[in-house]
C-alpha cells in the first residue's frame, strides 16, 4: 500500500513539477526505493552462507521450472499486444493499449494480490493434508473476485468518460471485452498455482503453454482488422482456458480422492 502510494503521489508531484512523460517513469523509482526500504525494515532469520551440492540441485530444477512457468504466463498476457503491433494501425494499435491498460491492468492487479494471498495457504494445505477443501475455497472466492471484474465490464459506460475524458467515450465497448478477459485469466493462474504447490511444475508449464497457444492460434487464423475484432478473439480464445481449467480440477478432484482412498487403505 505503502508503494502505490507513493507511486501515485510522485506521479502527480512529478506532472506539477513539469517532467512530463518522465513523471511515470521517476514514480515507479520512488514507489522501488520504498519498497526496498519496507522490505529491509522486516524481521528475518539470518542464516550462515553454506554450499550443498543436492540442495543446490533440487533449487535449480524447482526454480528453473518455476521461472519458465512465470515467463510464459507474462508471454500469455502480452501476447495480444505483441501481434496487434504487427497487425493493426497505429491508431487502433494506440486505442488497444489504452483499452487494455484502463480495463485489464485493473484486473490484474487484483488477480495478483489475490494470488500473492493463496499460495501461502494451498502451501500450508499441502503440508497439513487439506489440500482439497483449499482448492474449492480458492476457486469460490476466485468467482466472487470475477463478479467485481463482472461490474467493472458493465460500468465502462460510466467510468471511461469519468475518469479519461469524453473523448475516449468511443473505448468504453473495447474496455468493456478486455475487461472480460480477466475472470479466465484468474482462474487459469489459480489452477496453475495449485499444480506448483503439488509440485507438478511441468504440469502448470504444458497449462500456461495451451493458453499462449490458443490465443496465437485464434489471432493467427482469423487476423482482426480492428481493435475491437482483436479484443473479441482474445475474449473468445481466453474462454476456451475455463474449459482446460474445468477439466483441470476434475482431474485434481479425482486424484485427490485416490490419493485419500489409498491412504486409507494403506493405514487399514
Amino acid at each position: 500500500a505503502a508503494a502505490i502510494c507513493a507511486d501515485n503521489l510522485s506521479t502527480v508531484l512529478f506532472v506539477w513539477m513539469g517532467m512530463g512523460l518522465y513523471a511515470v517513469a521517476l514514480a515507479k523509482i520512488v514507489a522501488a526505493l520504498v519498497w526496498v526500504v519496507g522490505f529491509r525494515r522486516c524481521q528475518n532469520e539470518s542464516f550462515s552462507a553454506g554450499f550443498d551440492i543436492v540442495v543446490i540441485k533440487r533449487l535449480l530444477n524447482f526454480s528453473s521450472q518455476v521461472l519458465c512457468g512465470e515467463l510464459i504466463k507474462s508471454s500469455r498476457s502480452q501476447i495480444d499486444m505483441l501481434l496487434a503491433g504487427k497487425l493493426l494501425s497505429p491508431e487502433a494499435f494506440g486505442l488497444y493499449s489504452f483499452a487494455k491498460s484502463a480495463g485489464v491492468g485493473l484486473g490484474q492487479s487484483l488477480g495478483n494480490a489475490y494470488l500473492s494471498a493463496v499460495y501461502p495457504r494451498l502451501s500450508e494445505a499441502v503440508r497439513s493434508e487439506q489440500l482439497s477443501s483449499a482448492i474449492a475455497r480458492s476457486y469460490q472466492l476466485a468467482g466472487g473476485l470475477s463478479l467485481v471484474f463482472l461490474a467493472q465490464s458493465l460500468s465502462t459506460v460510466i467510468y471511461i468518460p469519468l475518469l479519461f475524458g469524453e473523448r475516449w467515450s468511443e473505448a468504453s465497448l473495447l474496455v468493456s471485452i478486455l475487461c472480460l478477459t480477466a475472470i479466465p485469466a484468474l482462474f487459469m493462474d489459480v489452477t496453475a498455482l495449485i499444480y506448483r504447490v503439488r509440485l507438478q511444475l511441468k504440469h502448470e508449464i504444458f497449462l500456461q503453454t495451451l493458453a499462449v497457444l490458443a490465443v496465437l492460434a485464434g489471432i493467427m487464423m482469423l487476423t482482426p482488422h480492428s481493435a475491437t475484432h482483436l479484443a473479441l478473439i482474445v475474449l473468445a480464445a481466453s474462454s476456451v482456458w475455463l474449459l482446460v481449467v474445468l477439466v483441470s480440477f476434475y482431474r485434481q478432484q479425482v486424484s485427490e480422492f485416490s490419493y485419500l482412498i489409498l491412504k486409507r487403505v494403506r493405514l487399514c
